[in-house]
């Protein structure tokens, strides 16, 4: 597999308009290997400002995550607490700068609040990304507070897989399906980005796998309230 150069020039490469469809579309390439702490060179804030353009361009976002709160709805200081967290993984720089580039970040989600009638999502997450305290307390209750919203939103679904659950796929590391055109998934050390039409067959799978086993509407919502309340438990 091979690397690419930057994650900004690969996402604005990778987006654009199918011919009358407005869909994402990806000229054919090989599976490639993207190694985080190469990747970060360019600085947390510069790779952030570039990847709003594909979420714009896909009709249909599927994302799972068995660790954290996927990207697109993350809050303001819960990215800061994860982007700390990276500066620290990774030895950034003390200039690296985690505010700076989660404001490059959260303008994406305007795509959750401000609907354009064109984007849709589908998320699966694990109760346990719900319970793993980011930032603070005050920023994790925050969180989830915009979860509970989400999960009201007509174009956005949002299911979590309640703790223990007889599984029928056991949890796994978390991907964006891109509609059906790229998939990313993401490991400590790096991530696999792929259009691949039998790999991206594969992680479909796996998410329709993971999605039959989630809970939603009321049920979602009584989970992310009691991720809640366990966390004002702990105060």
């Amino acid at each position: 597999m091979r690397r690419t150069s930057g994650d900004g020039a690969d996402l604005a490469q990778l987006a654009g308009n199918k011919p009358g469809e407005g869909a994402v579309e990806i000229s054919e390439m090989e599976p490639m290997w993207v190694e985080w702490d190469q990747e970060l060179r360019a600085g947390q804030t510069y790779l952030q400002s570039q990847g709003t353009l594909l979420y714009e361009k896909t009709r249909l976002l599927r994302a799972y995550d068995s660790i954290v709160v996927p990207g697109i709805l993350q809050t303001h200081d819960y990215v800061v607490g994860l982007y700390e967290a990276v500066a620290l993984l990774y030895g950034l720089p003390a200039e690296s700068d985690p505010e700076d580039a989660a404001n490059a970040r959260v303008p994406r989600r305007r795509l959750i609040t401000q609907p354009t009638g064109r984007n849709e999502y589908s998320f699966v997450v694990e109760y346990s990304a719900l319970t793993d305290v980011i930032g603070s307390p005050e920023v994790m209750d925050e969180q989830l507070g915009f979860l509970t919203y989400a999960t009201t939103l007509p174009h956005v679904v949002l299911g979590v897989i309640p703790p223990g659950v007889t599984r029928t796929l056991y949890p796994g590391e978390g991907f964006y399906i891109f509609d059906d055109q790229l998939v990313r998934s993401s490991i400590w050390s790096g991530e696999i980005r792929t259009d691949k039409p039998d790999e991206i067959a594969f992680f479909v799978r796996a998410f329709d796998l993971l999605r039959d086993q989630a809970v939603y509407g009321d049920p979602a919502r009584e989970l992310i309230e009691s991720a809640r309340a366990e966390l004002r438990n702990r105060e």
